[in-house]
């Protein structure tokens, strides 16, 4: 799912394996919710919607605390350089350091939305044990089915996405939030950056400037015509270049690339 990924699989797997960019696709939602059509009134109830569970990301740090002293300061200091950066490879991080940072930026990233009074509903488990919610506009949910999560994603005006430290890479809540017609926030990469158009087609936020996201979001709830324009960009976008049609076809012509080069023979 991230182009990065190709170098790590040919570098410690060796060539003899077919390695291909394969980013995820989106998700269509049924068009009747609770008994009613959403595509038939056109209404949507809710402002920002986000998808994913929460992790206590002190207990996972907790995990390397405890071991001896260098090994611990190394951890730190990975963690602290990983968080400096927008996106960056995460193949010479440990796995632990990964989902730390990972759930570091989600609780991060739901505080500042928080402190900024902007609703969002949650739909995840642990959230409740997060301690992001004193202004009371966090609503959490409990975890719900990917289909019925493509439901709610029809309800809301705004899908938050928090990648899962991909550089170069896609996920499927970005695109099943624009095809189901949802003005789609996203922490920015050099795939998104390449992809869409910021402000345009969807709307990108840095870790490095995370403080300017809630003005981004307010600026489309002030301007419900700029958020119209932006949420049917991305729609058209999506539907003609990440499905997953689009992504079968890619497989398609994948194997006949490889079924190509496996009958060269070398005279």
């Amino acid at each position: 799912m991230d182009r990065s990924h190709i170098n790590f699989v040919n570098s410690y797997y060796g060539n003899q394996r077919t390695c291909f960019f394969f980013p995820h696709g989106g998700c269509k939602a049924k068009n009747v919710i609770d008994g009613r059509s959403v595509q038939q009134d056109g209404i949507r109830g809710i402002d920002i919607l986000f998808g994913g569970s929460y992790q206590d990301p002190d207990s996972i740090r907790n995990i390397w605390v405890n071991l001896n002293t260098t090994i611990a300061k190394l951890l730190d200091e990975i963690v602290d350089y990983i968080l400096g950066k927008d996106y960056i490879n995460l193949a010479i991080a440990a796995e632990n350091v990964d989902k730390y940072v990972r759930t570091y930026r989600r609780r991060q990233c739901l505080q500042v939305l928080s402190d900024s009074s902007l609703e969002v509903h949650v739909y995840g488990a642990n959230w409740e044990n997060a301690r992001i919610n004193a202004k009371n506009n966090i609503l959490i949910h409990q975890p719900v089915g990917f289909l019925e999560m493509l439901g709610f994603i029809e309800q809301a005006k705004m899908v938050l996405n928090i990648d899962p430290n991909f550089a170069d890479g896609g996920h499927e809540r970005v695109f099943s939030a624009m095809i189901n017609g949802a003005a789609t926030l996203s922490n920015t990469n050099s795939f998104y950056s390449g992809e869409f158009t910021d402000g345009e087609d969807i709307i990108l936020y840095s870790w490095s400037k995370l403080h300017e996201l809630p003005t981004k979001i307010y600026g489309l709830l002030e301007n419900p015509d700029k958020m119209e324009a932006l949420r049917l960009a991305g729609k058209r976008k999506a539907e003609e270049r990440h499905t997953w049609v689009v992504r079968a076809k890619i497989i398609l012509d994948v194997i006949e690339t490889y079924k190509s080069l496996k009958n060269l023979r070398v005279s």
